[in-house]
């Protein structure tokens, strides 16, 4: 992706996940721009219909203190609205309550400057970095 593009989008994105068996469809999902989340975090429930292939485990903080075991996907994430399409790290969490959204957090947030317009309620993305690396590689 060359630096520099801008994407302006709401809180949910229009998203999909597939594993590597491309005889799978992908998962067509609801992605929430949360930028208050370390990592992309879905239900783990929804890791099981696109194949997603388990690679690590690891704890992660919720959003009321508790720290619980993650498992950590290897997914093709595609955001068409952000004209994105690359593989990324997924961390599966049970979930209390069942759920198809995705939480897009810092992990894939930071190679975008974003900003939030409250009164129309969307997020504009600003490009600035590229690289293959950088969406298999980070921790927090």
């Amino acid at each position: 992706m060359p630096p520099g593009r801008t994407w302006v989008t709401g809180p949910d994105v229009d998203l999909t996940l597939r594993g590597d068996d491309d005889a799978r469809p992908p998962e067509r999902l609801a992605g929430l721009i949360d930028t208050a989340a370390s990592v992309i975090c879905v239900d783990s429930r929804v890791t099981k219909r696109p194949g997603l292939v388990a690679t690590d485990r690891k704890f992660v903080q919720m959003a009321d203190g508790r720290t619980t075991t993650s498992t950590v996907y290897r997914a093709r994430m595609s955001i068409p609205d952000l004209g994105f399409d690359d593989y990324v790290q997924v961390c599966g969490i049970e979930m209390d309550f069942p759920s198809t959204r995705v939480l897009l957090g810092r992990s894939f947030l930071r190679n975008y400057i974003v900003s939030y317009n409250g009164p129309t309620e969307r997020f504009e993305f600003h490009e600035v970095a590229g690289g293959d690396d950088f969406y298999l590689e980070h921790d927090e």
